[in-house]
């Protein structure tokens, strides 16, 4: 999460996708351009900035980072 906890990142259900919030959490959106992961390749890690707007994941199974 940001610094100040207003911008998210988080994992979606299946299939796996990032998703975000700019709101505290009020309401959630898919990372557009993110890679959609199916099984057996699900997102792991996920990070963002202290500013929230810079994010990276990582594939749990191993694979290229998406930032």
């Amino acid at each position: 999460m940001s610094a100040d906890g207003r911008k998210l990142v988080a994992l979606g259900e299946v299939p796996e996708e990032i998703i975000t919030s700019t709101n505290f959490g009020a309401s959630w959106t898919t990372q557009p351009g993110a890679p959609t992961l199916a099984n057996p390749n699900e997102w792991g890690p996920v990070a963002s900035s202290a500013d929230g707007v810079k994010l990276i994941a990582a594939p749990y199974n191993g694979g290229l980072l998406f930032t």
